[in-house]
């Protein structure tokens, strides 16, 4: 049993707990009381960690005790959601998404976990991030959305590995293409709507009501 939580034997044993999947042992450390948030040497969080190392039950566990998946950590300052982007690791995107994980949060370079996705050929995870939200028009401190960067990564890669790279260009094409038409839809909704109650106030308010004429 983890006892003395705040001790760093304590830590490195959550840390142990995370690695091997020890469900039982985590969880007594988080019911008595260990910070489910705390970090290691690297700066990482047990969410973090478990997340870089694809260790999904250990991740389940550590949402439900109140791990905080917005944190950052590490040499890039990444989230959670950024190390499921890089292992290409779509159940883990689901799952921290379910917990409210930030999609566009930016890592120390300005890069969302969509950029990571994209600039480590990680399909399945880019298409799991924009169904949870991400913002595919969104840049880094280059200027770069994430297609750019996929596009950008293709050309480095040999040819046989230059695969994944396309079907993440190919699914940002589509993504991009319908997040424009959904934007395009919601202004018209909305400024049909303004209209509409610009109108409804000049009826009611004819000597009073200035807006738009």
């Amino acid at each position: 049993m983890i006892n003395d939580f705040n001790n760093l034997d304590a830590t490195r044993r959550a840390f142990k707990a995370v690695e091997a999947e020890d469900i039982g042992a985590l969880y007594r450390f988080l019911t008595d009381g260990g910070d489910p948030d705390i970090k290691n040497d690297a700066g990482l969080t047990l969410l973090q960690f478990a997340a870089s190392k694809s260790l999904y039950l250990s991740a389940s566990l550590l949402l439900e005790g109140g791990a905080n998946p917005n944190l950052t950590g590490g040499e890039h300052q990444y989230t959670a959601l950024h190390y499921a982007a890089e292992r290409d690791n779509a159940q883990m995107v689901a799952l921290l998404a379910q917990f409210d994980a930030n999609p566009d949060f930016k890592d120390k370079y300005g890069q969302t976990p969509l950029h990571i996705a994209a600039g480590e050929g990680s399909p399945r995870a880019a298409v799991a991030l924009t169904e949870a939200g991400a913002d595919v028009f969104a840049k880094d401190k280059n200027g770069d959305n994430a297609f750019a960067v996929a596009a950008w990564k293709q050309r480095e890669v040999l040819d046989f590995a230059q695969q994944e790279f396309i079907d993440v260009q190919k699914h940002l094409s589509t993504a991009m293409h319908d997040q424009r038409e959904k934007s395009a839809a919601w202004q018209s909704k909305n400024e049909k709507k303004l209209q509409g109650d610009i109108d409804s106030l000049k009826r009611h308010n004819p000597g009073r009501f200035k807006l738009g004429q």
